[in-house]
Parts: structure tokens; C-alpha cells; sequence
């Protein structure tokens, strides 16, 4: 497995920026963390939920469920109300399993873990019951520890790479990332020459080897102002987040398929504020060893050239 980082490059102008009070804002989404006091990973969590506290846009609810009481230490902020709503929220998405802790939007949308790293939603594991719906491609994972090795650097298992890429502006006005051939580990990473214990090259459907089972991440921030559309268009997973949501998930193996936000239409979903600026998360696979296609196309103003997460080591 390989994780691949990437920048993104775009040209910036200078702005005049009217410093002025807003005017007051209404809560546009509900954030519901839950949450214990017995969980190791959850204090990032509480820190995150309380970021999203001092947001006006939104109404943070923090929630301690009881079902680690069992273990032998209470929580003594939990209630059972809480774990069974929970519980109730799972069964609506067709989740099979509850977890501390989980972040849910509205009821219904999955936002970035407390290491703004996807979070593992289990629909289409391997062994389940599939929802045909949900899982049109059938099984898709095989547990959630395998998933957490796609996204965090784990020696050994996986090789990060920092790659950049240029969004070229389009007479339009949009700005394009197009690649029918996306390949940017061919001869490196676990098949680099001299690499022991790597693995072998596949043919995809252009009869050359390339090097498949790769993931790309690219985090940078955009400046919502309002009328802008972000599309992707390619295989296999693909999950976009924006101010921390899910704006776009296309999730799965599966040839290409393309997925579109406009944001306007999904601001109150997203708690985007005209004028303001927020995180841009994406996050692919490609595991089909046949063909990959990678394609984004927006009117997005990108305030930067990306971030490397924290958990990266030295780029190669």
C-alpha cells in the first residue's frame, strides 16, 4: 500500500479585503460528537467539538454513551439515551457497528475523525449483509483496521510520497486536473529497483504494467464566495470533504463514476458562510488494477498550495 500526498498549484492574485463585524448568523448544522471518558482516541475528539463550539454556523452537541461501561470504570457524564440514539443513527445508514468516537452531521452525514482522517462506515464489509442500494458493487472492505492503514502512515505497510499537481485555468473560468492515465508511483514506492520484499506490476487495460494500490490525499483551504461547483470524475474511492463534511462520496470499487457539489445548493448542509474560508479534504484509492482515471474540475478559489498532514514523515 502506498499513500500519496499531494499540493496543490494554482495561481494566486492579491485581494482588497473590507474588514467589517458580521452580521449575526444562524446555526446551519448540527455536529453530535459521541464520545467517553473511558476512550483513548476521544480527547481529539473533545478538542475538535469544541473548535466547532465557537462556530456560530453550528450547534456542537458533545454526547458520552455507556456502552464501554461494561469494561469496569463508568463514565460519569453517560447516558444510555445517548448510546441508543447512536445506536438509532447507525441503523438508519445501514452502519453495523457504533464506535467512540463518531462525529454525525445532521443525523445522517459523516464527517472527518478527530485525526481529520475518512471515518470508517463498514456498509459494504466483507462477511455482511449488504444493502443492495448502498452496496451496488457489492463487498468493498475487509475490516476497519485495514482501512486505517490507508490513510495513516504506518511503517512498513505503506510508503508516502509528496507529489503537486497544477489546476489549469480554463477559458470558462474553471480550473482542470485531467488525467487518463493515473499513474504517478509507476517504478517507485514497493516496486522501486532494489526495493526487498516489494511486489510485482500490473497490466492495466493498455497492456503496460503500472503500479496500482496507491492512495492520494490532498488538503489545502478555498474561500467560499458563493456559485462555485467542484467536480471528480474517476475510480475507485473518492471522498471529498469540505468544512470538515462530507460533500461528495463516491465510495467503492467501480469503473469511473462522477460526483458534483455546488455549493450554494449544499451550504446549509456544509455550514458554509459566503465570505469565509474552509479546509477542502479529498481522499482516493485506486485498487482496480485495470485502469485509473483522475479528473477534477472547479470554480473553487483555493487559498493556498496544500498541507502535508501531520502524521507524514520526511517527503520523499
Amino acid at each position: 500500500m502506498f499513500r500519496l500526498q499531494f499540493a496543490s498549484s494554482l495561481a494566486l492574485s492579491c485581494l482588497a479585503v473590507l474588514v467589517a463585524q458580521p452580521a449575526r448568523t444562524e446555526p446551519r448544522a448540527v455536529i453530535e460528537l459521541f464520545t467517553s471518558q473511558g476512550c483513548s482516541s476521544c480527547p481529539a475528539a473533545d478538542k475538535l467539538i469544541a473548535e466547532y463550539s465557537r462556530d456560530p454556523s453550528v450547534i456542537a452537541l458533545s454526547l458520552a454513551v455507556d456502552y464501554w461501561d461494561y469494561l469496569g470504570w463508568k463514565d460519569t457524564l453517560a447516558l444510555s439515551g445517548h448510546s441508543n440514539r447512536q445506536r438509532a443513527y447507525a441503523k438508519a445508514r445501514g452502519d453495523r457497528e457504533v464506535y467512540t468516537p463518531q462525529v454525525v452531521v445532521d443525523g445522517a452525514v459523516h464527517a472527518l475523525g478527530s485525526d481529520k482522517k475518512p471515518v470508517y462506515a463498514s456498509q459494504c464489509e466483507q462477511g455482511g449483509t449488504l444493502d443492495q442500494a448502498a452496496c451496488p458493487y457489492g463487498e468493498e472492505t475487509t475490516s476497519r483496521a485495514n482501512f486505517e492503514e490507508w490513510y495513516h502512515d504506518i511503517p512498513g505497510v505503506n510508503l508516502p510520497y509528496l507529489a503537486y499537481f497544477y489546476f489549469q485555468p480554463q477559458d470558462n473560468g474553471l480550473f482542470l486536473f485531467a488525467s487518463t492515465s493515473f499513474f504517478p508511483l509507476d517504478n517507485a514506492g514497493w516496486q522501486a529497483p532494489g526495493v526487498t520484499g516489494g511486489d510485482t506490476a500490473a497490466n492495466g487495460n493498455d497492456s503496460k504494467p503500472h503500479n496500482f494500490a496507491f492512495t492520494t490525499e490532498l488538503h489545502t483551504k478555498f474561500k467560499y464566495t458563493g456559485g462555485e461547483t467542484f467536480t471528480f470524475e474517476g475510480d475507485d474511492d473518492l471522498w471529498v470533504f469540505m468544512n470538515k463534511q462530507l460533500a461528495i462520496d463516491l465510495g467503492g470499487l467501480h469503473p469511473a463514476l462522477k460526483g458534483t457539489v455546488t455549493l450554494d445548493d449544499s451550504a446549509t448542509a456544509l455550514g458554509l458562510v459566503k465570505g469565509n474560508t474552509y479546509p477542502l479534504d479529498l481522499f482516493h484509492a485506486e485498487r482496480h488494477t485495470t485502469a485509473s482515471h483522475f479528473r477534477v474540475q472547479t470554480t473553487l478559489s483555493l487559498v493556498d498550495c496544500g498541507s502535508i498532514p501531520p502524521d507524514v514523515p520526511v517527503p520523499r
